[in-house]
């Protein structure tokens, strides 16, 4: 089609025109290399991929990666670029200098869940609190003087030595480090572990386990805080009764109940458990 074409645009402008036909050229099939594991010839053509380098690496042309560093947001410049709030928002938590998130089960105001529903069950409220007394402790503060072993030792000289914190219901007496425990002493506590007994009483010590009321703890603990010291009131509880007249666990009144009935003292005791916080005269 294009031989015709230049054909008749010559004629058309009177010019000679000898068409001359160029024979093409016959395909050739270019070999496909072999793999470089099979011919270790081969791997001159693809030294070809690689590209020299056009420039070299010096102090004029350092610089990071592209995408890894990113210019700082400028905030509270004005309004053309995050200004006035900086792209927090108007008040709310999110727009606080801190941030400071509200705590769990808050619910903006309102009484949450966890306040709306009831308490239930047994939550051991009333389940009396001691302060923990180890041996390894004791130890520590009758060698640094500060516990005198060769007097009686009550929660009071507990208290001044800060052998123990908030002492709450009472102390009670473990055997923790009782191994090294090598001093004779006699200690008066509210309560103490089976352990903790033999290991005191091993070497030549004495444990008494007293009851103490919220009053008589305090006045124990703060005795300028009383002018008359109010008297320390028996066990009120079958459990307590049954604790404190045991020969086994060093109760101070299981002497007085040698050889005594148990169920006659458990209702003796709380007989008179309960004429002293009536205030009325005991028989």
């Amino acid at each position: 089609m294009f031989f015709v074409t230049a054909l008749r645009s010559c004629r058309a402008l009177r010019i000679p025109c000898t068409p001359t036909i160029t024979p093409l050229k016959p395909l050739v099939a270019i070999p496909r290399p072999t793999s470089l594991l099979t011919s270790p010839r081969s791997a001159a053509p693809f030294a070809t991929l690689v590209s020299p380098p056009t420039s070299f690496l010096h102090a004029t042309n350092l610089r990071p990666s592209p995408g890894s560093r990113r210019k700082k947001k400028r905030l509270g410049r004005g309004r053309a670029s995050k200004g006035k709030t900086s792209g927090r928002g108007q008040k709310g938590y999110k727009a606080r200098q801190n941030r400071a998130q509200p705590l769990p089960g808050f619910e903006g105001g309102q009484t949450g869940i966890i306040k709306a529903i009831p308490k239930l069950g047994n939550r051991g409220i009333d389940r009396p609190r001691f302060a923990r007394l180890h041996l390894d402790a004791l130890q520590h503060k009758i060698e640094s003087k500060q516990i005198d072993p060769s007097k009686k030792i009550t929660i009071r000289e507990l208290v001044e030595a800060k052998a123990v914190g908030k002492v709450g219901d009472g102390v009670v007496l473990l055997a923790r480090g009782g191994e090294f425990f090598d001093h004779k002493i006699e200690i008066e506590v509210t309560r103490a572990s089976e352990q903790a007994i033999k290991m005191v009483e091993a070497r030549g010590g004495k444990i008494t386990t007293v009851y103490h009321g919220k009053a008589a703890m305090d006045a124990l603990i703060n005795p300028a805080k009383w002018a008359i010291p109010p008297k320390n009131q028996l066990p009120g509880t079958p459990v307590d009764i049954a604790r404190y007249t045991d020969e086994a666990r060093r109760g101070y009144l299981a002497a007085e109940v040698k050889n005594v009935d148990k169920s006659e003292i458990v209702k003796r005791i709380m007989e008179l458990s309960r004429q002293q916080q009536s205030g009325s005269p005991t028989a």
